[in-house]
């Protein structure tokens, strides 16, 4: 049988997630264990140090290595340890993942269950960048909204939560004038 070759990639973008226990050797450390552990051929490790995943993928020089040992057939499986450690841009997610589909190689991390070889994996990850598509569609909408109407959010969250309140009140049988209150704006 055939020996799955596999490529290890880490990354750290700040001095702060090498104290949190997201160092480098840290990361490569439960790489090699977990491939070791699975019987896996490592065939190269790719580290990009000091670089967020944020930006443009073409600015993470060894992520770039690692799509072109991929497009040379010389990688099967990449192991990371984490989703954010192997990215955090949608386009680039997305661009990656086209290289790696037509090259038949797959990818999973380690401490958590996403792993493009199983279909539930592939669920999985979709279902979250779908949560991201959203989150970043969201994010800068709900800034504005932030800054220009603070106190017409304020106001709609405290009605929202009177009327949960009086929802719930209403469920266990309990009087409550809450809901009154608040929509008269005397709450």
């Amino acid at each position: 049988m055939k020996k799955i070759r596999c490529a290890l990639y880490d990354r750290v973008s700040t001095d702060m997630q090498v104290k949190d226990g997201l160092s480098l050797d840290a990361q490569r450390d439960a790489l090699t264990g977990y491939a070791i552990s699975h019987g896996y051929e490592i065939v190269g490790c790719y580290t990009d140090e000091g670089i967020t995943a944020r930006k443009n993928m073409h600015s993470r020089r060894e992520l770039s290595r690692l799509l072109k040992d991929v497009e040379a057939g010389r990688i099967d499986l990449i192991l990371v340890t984490k989703l954010d450690r192997w990215f955090r841009n949608i386009r680039d997610y997305h661009n990656t993942q086209a290289i790696l589909e037509a090259h038949n190689c797959n990818w999973k991390t380690i401490f958590e269950q996403y792993d493009t070889s199983t279909s539930n994996g592939r669920f999985a990850i979709n279902i979250i960048v779908c949560y991201l598509i959203a989150f970043s569609v969201a994010q800068p909408l709900m800034e504005k909204v932030l800054a220009a109407q603070p106190r017409v959010i304020v106001d709609n969250v405290a009605m929202f939560l009177g009327m949960c309140m009086f929802i719930v009140m209403n469920f266990f049988g309990q009087k409550i004038f809450v809901f009154r209150k608040i929509r008269h704006g005397r709450a």
